[in-house]
């Protein structure tokens, strides 16, 4: 300690020797007979020493002070829990200070003053573990450094590296943001406004400035988890901000289950990225209109698909299907070519031996095949598309003689469930599946497998799921749910005089083939050929089908703007309108009155 004390002493001590020597006059010795100098001017020579020394003591105890407790850097976490680190110029702990409620119960009722940087960010960040505010499925981290552009590269590395540590020994992978503060009067009006950290309040103006896809209102209600997904799709190069990890999806359905969703509206059910002629064009976790959606882009069957998928329940949000040119074009199979695969795949003769129901897929909106057949003690049942892909596949070996489908769907319509008949829903799909049950008695569990067909069906708004004993024909209802086909919804309104999908996809052929004539030249309504601008719809037909449509009366609407347009010879209207905090835009093909495209958003 006194070694310390002794350099402190030394390092804060300056040596002005030389140059005081220099200021002084050179003085000329005194002669030998000159007298004595009397005892009290020693005595004013010891006071101006212990004067100097005082001095010094007092400079070394202002250096001390101020070393120990003056704010030199500010570093922010920011979490959800926000809290914020004043440190002295050695990086101590001036003070630490909760920024929010969640800020409060992270901080409880530690004491960090003195702590050493370090030790103070694996304490709040183990106390956010601990509440769970951090894991697997939050593992984002906000930094934000203000200080001097030197000491800044220091810190943050620091910081990030003693968080990256602590999130990875607790089986977490860090997503670490790192930025340098550069407050203005902007940055500083937002977090007043909203009472967020000056930390965040800078990462949503950084977003908001290099995008304008998000508004500061939107994006000050999301935590830093959610801030890191945009942050990590729009790849923003700033020197002031860095990212090292990626922010956890774990929340939200995943890429996978959003695409298969994003197939199964479409009525495209049973298709996978790698299913031949589709190509997924994008694919990426985001936040649109307050909620954090799958955006979803891909090409088949000639058409283009872009679907937005909720990234918490999964449910359609928005969905718009075009023409494209650009789609790649693959041959498609015809009926005997798809038997023969699915007998291919069984492993089983492609003579004739083999018996094979065969019905349409009328679940789907592209030309599929449910095939069945016994072969070799075994059951096989598959969905093939007219692709080749195979969208659906079960085999079993049975020892016992099963119903056909088709004498599964008269079993069922025998038993008279819910009134039900094929003829009179929608969608009927059925399909063949192992039904496990399980018995316990006592410590003993017993467990049945038995061959049911699985029947789905549309009607009235509701989905209805039913199970056909394979045997015995016993039915067995299963569950009964709301269910609009929004698509088909669409379409019907669209369409309203062709009411299969196939139609459309009929049309959208043969208007490519013929070379891009209007829509309506072919098709459309069916309703003959029309030429040129004939059969053109006015403006004012084109916005009450829109209004229609959206369900509003034209008396609540404000700031309606048509405008007439074509592209690739077809003409259409397009249309804007605002009605009770909502901004719709659609677009309303001239001549059939067909919607083609309708928006709906929060103004």
């Amino acid at each position: 300690m006194k070694r310390k004390i002794n350099k402190a002493f030394t390092n804060a001590t300056p040596n002005v020797l030389d140059s005081v020597s220099r200021d002084c006059p050179e003085r000329q010795s005194a002669p030998a007979a000159v007298k004595a100098r009397p005892a009290g001017f020693r005595w004013k020579v010891a006071t101006c020493a212990m004067a100097v020394i005082l001095a010094a003591v007092l400079i070394i105890g202002g250096i001390g002070i101020g070393g120990n407790y003056a704010s030199a850097a500010t570093v922010s976490l920011d979490v959800n829990p926000s809290v914020e680190i004043k440190l002295n110029n050695r990086q101590r702990v001036v003070s630490v200070t909760a920024l929010n409620d969640d800020g409060k119960i992270i901080l409880g009722n530690m004491d960090l003053k003195g702590s050493q940087l370090e030790v103070a960010v694996n304490a709040l960040i183990g106390s956010m573990l601990r509440n769970g505010y951090l894991s697997e499925i939050s593992n984002s981290v906000l930094v934000s450094v203000d200080s001097s552009a030197a000491a800044y590269n220091g810190i943050a590395q620091a910081v990030t590296e003693e968080i990256t540590v602590l999130l990875n020994n607790n089986r977490i992978s860090a997503s670490v943001l790192t930025q340098w503060i550069q407050t203005d009067d902007a940055i500083s009006a937002l977090a007043k406004q909203y009472g967020i950290s000056v930390g965040k309040a800078q990462l949503v103006y950084t977003i908001t400035q290099k995008s304008t896809l998000y508004t500061q209102e939107q994006l000050v209600t999301l935590t830093v988890n959610e801030l890191g997904i945009i942050l990590g799709n729009l790849n923003i190069q700033d020197g002031n901000l860095s990212h090292t990890g990626s922010a956890s999806d774990k929340a939200y359905i995943g890429k996978e289950a959003a695409l298969a969703i994003a197939f199964e509206k479409m009525g495209l059910e049973g298709l996978t990225e790698s299913s031949r002629g589709v190509f997924v064009k994008e694919n990426k976790l985001d936040f649109d209109d307050g909620m954090m959606v799958y955006e979803i882009e891909f090409l088949f069957d000639g058409g283009e698909y872009n679907v937005e998928i909720d990234a918490i329940s999964g449910k359609l949000v928005a969905f718009e299907c075009s023409k494209e040119d650009d789609c790649p074009v693959t041959a498609q199979l015809g009926k005997e070519e798809i038997v023969s695969n699915a007998l291919k795949l069984a492993g089983a003769p492609d003579d004739g031996s083999v018996q094979v129901e065969v019905t349409e897929c009328a679940h789907l909106r592209i030309a599929a095949y449910s095939l069945w057949f016994t072969y070799g003690g075994s059951v096989y049942n598959y969905e093939i598309d007219c692709y080749g892909n195979v969208l659906y596949s079960y085999s079993k070996a049975t020892g016992e003689a099963l119903l056909t489908p088709q004498q599964a769907v008269q079993a069922f319509e025998q038993a008279n469930e819910h009134g039900l008949t094929s003829a009179d829903v929608t969608k009927l799909r059925v399909t063949v599946k192992t039904v496990t049950s399980s018995v316990t008695e006592g410590d003993t569990t017993s467990i049945t497998e038995k061959t049911a067909y699985s029947l789905r069906m549309d009607k009235d708004g509701q989905r209805y799921l039913y199970e056909v004993d394979a045997v015995s024909g016993a039915v067995s209802f299963v569950s009964a749910s709301e269910y609009v086909d929004v698509v088909q919804e669409a379409f019907e309104k669209a369409y309203p005089d062709c009411r299969q999908w196939q139609y459309w996809r009929d049309v959208w052929y043969n208007w490519r083939e013929l070379g891009g004539r209007d829509e309506a030249e072919f098709g459309g309504h069916y309703g003959g050929w029309h030429g040129g601008t004939q059969g053109t719809i006015t403006q004012e037909e084109a916005l009450n089908i829109v209004l229609e449509y959206a369900g509003v009366n034209r008396s609540d609407i404000r700031e309606p703007e048509c405008e007439l347009d074509s592209d690739d010879g077809m003409r259409y209207y397009e249309i804007e309108f605002k009605c009770n905090g909502y901004e719709y835009e659609a677009e309303v093909n001239a001549h059939t009155g067909s919607i083609m495209k309708f928006e709906k958003d929060r103004d």
